[in-house]
């Protein structure tokens, strides 16, 4: 009897000491995983070499020439024609046929407004002349017509299949290009359409005389690459604008200045200003930096302030250059375990 008494008890006591173990446990505090521990700052970083080019974005701006027309002199049926748009047309070349007559395309440096022939003078006769030469014609620049020119627009005419040049040269037999090659962007009579006297033969947009865009604000100093359209110029700095012929014929020449200028998307094109020759920078964190004025900053290394130059940033990070030539940065101290203030004694201007 007495032992199925004592059962209940020792249950009793046995839940109550587990209890104790429990509350026990529970109210023990929990270590801290390492993992989750609090991180400590740290007191240096080391430096890295970087390439800095201080490329920025533009909006671009373009200048364009109004637009021109080209006038034909003649009458008749337009029986065949070498105008197509976006096909350029060359000073000396046929570039229309009017009842099968054909009429050649022909640039000089005066505009033709008369009938020329032997005997006459002027400077129309001679900017004639120049470019006689310049198709390869034997003749002088004298500003008279006499036998050389005679013979050579005889000639320029025979070669365009005239039939019996008399060696004059006719208004009727020209169409004037205000330039040796020009590129029609509309042609004005279809073929079998009639020409006459001072009618439009054809359109030339606009040629491309200017890119401009606006200089960004702290520019690091140094030649500068300006990249448009895959198309780039060396400018000695950054000026704004650029007029570079060979620059401005390429531009002209892609596909993405064709759409710029219709306006597709209604916004301005971008170009990239980078400097030409890169310069080797050191990354460091801003945290590195103390003592800042306006363009120069000061870190230390080890017990030493070195003056540095900011040269930009990106990422979360400052590029930074020694002031001092020579000198050689590894290792660089960060936030509380800077000592320094300055870098005293001198060694930099007020940046």
């Amino acid at each position: 009897m007495r032992a199925r008494l004592l059962t209940p008890i020792v249950l009793t006591a046995l839940l109550a000491s587990a209890g104790g173990v429990a509350g026990a446990v529970l109210a023990a505090p929990t270590p801290t995983p390492s993992g989750l521990a609090a991180a400590e700052e740290p007191r240096t970083a080391p430096v890295q070499h970087q390439s800095f080019a201080d490329e920025r974005n533009v909006e671009v701006t373009f200048r364009v020439a109004p637009e021109r027309t080209l006038v034909g002199h003649t009458g008749g049926t337009l029986t065949w024609s070498a105008c197509a748009p976006g096909v350029p047309v060359a000073s000396g070349q046929v570039l229309l046929r009017a009842d099968e007559r054909p009429v050649v395309a022909l640039h000089t440096g005066v505009p033709l407004y008369r009938a020329l022939q032997a005997g006459d003078r002027g400077a129309d006769v001679e900017a004639l002349q120049r470019e006689l030469a310049a198709l390869g014609h034997a003749v002088a620049a004298n500003g008279t017509y006499g036998a050389s020119t005679t013979r050579a627009v005889r000639k320029l005419f025979a070669d365009a299949g005239v039939t019996r040049p008399d060696g004059t040269l006719q208004l009727a037999a020209v169409v004037w290009l205000p330039e040796r090659t020009m590129t029609p962007s509309t042609c004005a009579t279809p073929l079998g359409g009639t020409l006459g006297d001072g009618q439009a033969v054809a359109t030339v947009a606009g040629a491309l005389t200017g890119v401009t865009y606006p200089v960004p604000a702290g520019l690091r100093e140094g030649p500068r690459d300006l990249t448009l359209f895959g198309v780039t110029v060396r400018q000695d700095q950054a000026a704004g604008e650029v007029t570079d012929p060979a620059f401005l014929a390429g531009v002209a020449a892609t596909v993405d200045y064709a759409v710029a200028r219709e306006g597709q998307d209604g916004q301005k094109p971008k170009a990239t200003l980078a400097l030409s020759e890169p310069v080797d920078a050191l990354k460091v964190p801003p945290t590195a930096l103390f003592d800042l004025r306006g363009t120069t900053a000061c870190v230390q290394q080890g017990d030493e302030a070195v003056p540095v130059a900011l040269v930009g940033s990106g990422l979360g990070a400052s590029l930074v250059q020694p002031l001092a030539a020579g000198t050689e940065l590894t290792e660089v101290a960060l936030g509380g375990a800077v000592t320094h203030t300055t870098c005293g004694g001198g060694e930099r201007g007020p940046g």
